[in-house]
């Protein structure tokens, strides 16, 4: 049996000793050891707090990965990853996305088809198409197919054979087509270029998509020998003044609706009276020619272009200033004639300087009359103009010009003779003319436009 020990204190007051007895061996612990043991359980509480804290963090990080994760996979769940489409259909952001978002947009990611918030496929292909919703991109992928053959209209040829092109590609039958696509056309099988008569030709048109069309078409070979109809007589002009050699020819042919003229007119000396050879070849497209040479008469005028442009500076000093544009200037032309020169039913005609001379200073004259007091205004402003005659109608005639203002707008019709119901024929289209013109109970401007340059 033991015994146990007593607790008591020896030497310093703060020495004290704590003796315990456990199967008769004793063990002695001091303040030092109970201190170090003291901090030894400490130290393992805050390293499981440290650890406690590790452990929460690597939790939260583990759930924010597979929060994002789930965030990424519902915001892929979006967008199709493959998707098709017909050639020539637009495409919105919205025909990517599984569930609608307003807010959804292609990024420049995507294919160079894309264009702006929709765009329309018309090449076959597949093409990696780039759209973002919320917080991320996401790629489709576009695959563009064209199944819808070719709508073509065919219209018949002819073909002369005695040209020297005996032959026509198979897009010369084509007179309209519609596709998404680019179209290439060939023959079912060859036409026959060489035997005169009319033939069916059978045209294939096919799309980038392989699709393919089959349209029927007249090929008519002719042999045409008829050489053009050159209608030419002697006329008549004045020194200086330009020549409107088309104007006194017509042309016409059988087969060809417009043969091609050419004029030879080296002969011609504008500067001097005589008279000269004028020689008009005309040409259908099957390569027959005419050619038919008639008289220019020049005269010399019986009023001096000095006289009669000394008149016009005066006018022309009252009438316009150096700020004006030429259009303004068309117009101050227009409204002095119509203001100082009164209408009358006769007048000399052939001699426009003469009419020019007679309108500036005795003002009075018909249509002649006033357009040639208006070529004279014209010429003199520095305006560009042409003369036109009305396609004769019996006793019907008339004259009136063409003015170029240059600002980029070309050639209007002009012309200062008075007329009931329309009161301003300055500077208006062919189409503004023919309009009036047709409503009367005579044409009053009939023309033939392919004698002057192109009009409105």
């Amino acid at each position: 049996m033991s015994a146990s020990r007593p607790v008591h204190a020896s030497g310093d007051i703060n020495e004290k000793h704590v003796y315990s007895s456990e199967d008769g061996v004793s063990r002695r612990i001091d303040d030092k050891e109970k201190t170090a043991a003291h901090a030894s359980v400490n130290g393992m509480g805050r390293r499981s707090k440290n650890y406690t804290a590790r452990r929460v963090l690597a939790v939260l990080g583990i759930l924010a990965i597979l929060a994002l994760a789930g965030l990424a996979v519902f915001e892929g769940s979006r967008v199709f990853r493959e998707i098709e489409a017909e050639s020539g259909t637009v495409l919105t952001a919205d025909d990517f996305l599984r569930i609608k978002d307003n807010d959804a947009y292609f990024t420049t990611k995507s294919d160079e088809i894309v264009t702006g918030d929709a765009f329309k496929v018309s090449t076959p292909g597949t093409y990696n198409i780039y759209i973002r919703t919320g917080l991320m991109a996401h790629k489709c992928v576009l695959t563009v197919s064209d199944t819808v053959s070719p709508e073509i209209e065919t219209q018949s040829v002819t073909l002369y054979t005695n040209l020297q092109d005996k032959e026509v590609s198979a897009d010369r039958f084509i007179a309209e087509a519609t596709d998404e696509t680019t179209v290439s056309y060939d023959f079912v099988s060859r036409p026959d270029f060489e035997s005169e008569g009319e033939q069916d030709v059978q045209i294939v048109a096919t799309d980038e998509g392989g699709n393919s069309v089959v349209r029927h078409a007249d090929l008519i070979v002719v042999v045409d020998t008829e050489p053009p109809k050159v209608n030419a007589e002697n006329f008549t002009g004045f020194v200086g003044d330009p020549i409107m050699y088309r104007l006194h020819v017509g042309v016409s042919d059988d087969q060809d609706p417009e043969p091609e003229l050419e004029i030879d007119n080296w002969q011609v000396d504008a500067e001097n009276e005589g008279t000269y050879p004028v020689t008009y070849t005309a040409t259908d497209r099957a390569g027959n020619t005419t050619s038919v040479t008639v008289n220019l008469t020049l005269k010399k005028h019986a009023y001096s272009l000095e006289t009669v442009f000394a008149l016009c500076d005066e006018v022309l000093s009252e009438i316009t200033t150096p700020e004006m544009s030429k259009r303004e200037i068309c117009y101050a032309i227009y409204n002095w004639a119509h203001n100082h020169i009164y209408y009358t039913t006769t007048s000399e005609k052939g001699d426009w300087l003469k009419s020019a001379y007679q309108g500036l200073t005795e003002r009075y004259g018909d249509c002649y009359i006033y357009f040639s007091t208006a070529k004279a205004l014209l010429t003199r402003a520095g305006i560009k103009n042409m003369d036109i005659e009305k396609i004769p109608d019996g006793d019907n005639i008339h004259f009136w010009s063409i003015v170029d203002i240059e600002d980029g707008h070309g050639w209007y019709h002009f012309d200062t003779t008075p007329h009931l119901e329309l009161p301003n024929l300055c500077l208006i289209t062919t189409e503004e003319l023919m309009a009036y013109s047709n409503s009367r109970y005579r044409p009053t401007h009939d023309f033939d436009p392919s004698k002057y340059p192109e009009i409105p």
